[in-house]
């Protein structure tokens, strides 16, 4: 390592001391793994060449690129089961292969569907219903005398201040306006 001027950063699994990046990789590459292991965990090493696969041709911001891209200049082809099913026959053990690829993608759609209710059921069960506020369309409709007044987290939204640390945290009062949907509504904001 010394000859090929490479910095050795020991780490393990429960104590990680490398450089962030390495540490932030590892995170990925086992976020990969669960999804590509089935529930036995007893393939993963046949898995290996999907998640492989998928981190090399997934885009990182840092690079603005996938690594294969980076690497090769051009973005692989990735629709492997139709390429192989205009050509049934001619390799039978490639269309098995594609076959067993295309039972891990279903199996991974099922787990991703299921997941998705399991957080909607958790997420409607803490949701509180959306608030009522009094607009100016209500007023002009004779449903009330004054139109509510709200304020604004400025967390999104970038100021002229020259420190955010300092800066207001909350920006208003401003006057409510219709409602866009079922939980947003409109705000009438100054000019400025």
């Amino acid at each position: 390592m010394q000859q090929l001027h490479v910095k050795l950063n020991m780490s393990t699994a429960f104590h990680p001391e490398s450089d962030g990046l390495t540490e932030r990789l590892n995170q990925t590459l086992e976020q990969y793994l669960r999804s590509y292991c089935t529930c036995q965990q007893d393939d993963w090493v046949s898995r290996l060449p999907f998640a492989e696969n998928a981190y090399n041709t997934s885009t990182s911001e840092s690079i603005m690129g996938s690594p294969f891209e980076i690497k090769y200049g051009f973005a692989p082809q990735t629709q492997w089961s139709g390429m192989v099913s205009d050509n049934k026959g001619i390799h039978p053990g490639s269309e098995l292969i594609v076959e067993d690829w295309e039972g891990t993608w279903q199996e991974i759609r099922e787990t991703l569907q299921q997941v998705q209710e399991r957080q909607g059921k958790w997420d409607d069960q803490k949701r509180q219903p959306a608030p009522e506020y009094v607009t100016l369309e209500d007023i002009l409709h004779g449903r009330g005398k004054k139109a509510d007044r709200v304020m604004l987290n400025r967390k999104k939204l970038r100021t002229k201040s020259p420190m955010e640390k300092l800066d207001h945290k909350m920006l208003g009062p401003f006057v409510v306006l219709p409602n866009m949907g079922s939980r947003a509504y409109e705000i009438e904001l100054p000019d400025r």
